[in-house]
């Protein structure tokens, strides 16, 4: 239920704003992180620090979250953190 859930938020999201797509593709990722996908969260932590990348957000906060999402990435691909 949770990957079909999942799958159906991804759907909906292209017609949303980045800072949405954002938050939702990294708690999906999490999710697939969580079930043994670890492919499919990287490839959405990945698609993540994109959109951070897009919103005009102040620096300060933007490398606050890009710090966080490589967090992340390093620990979905099994590297050191």
């Amino acid at each position: 239920m949770g990957k079909e859930l999942s799958e159906r938020i991804l759907r909906l999201y292209p017609q949303q704003g980045s800072r949405l797509r954002f938050h939702s593709y990294t708690m999906i990722a999490f999710y697939y992180h969580e079930s043994g996908d670890n492919d499919r969260a990287v490839d959405l932590i990945e698609q993540a620090l994109t959109f951070v990348d897009e919103e005009s957000l102040p620096d300060v906060k933007k490398q606050k979250l890009k710090a966080q999402l490589l967090s992340a990435l390093a620990e979905y691909k099994g590297e050191q953190v």
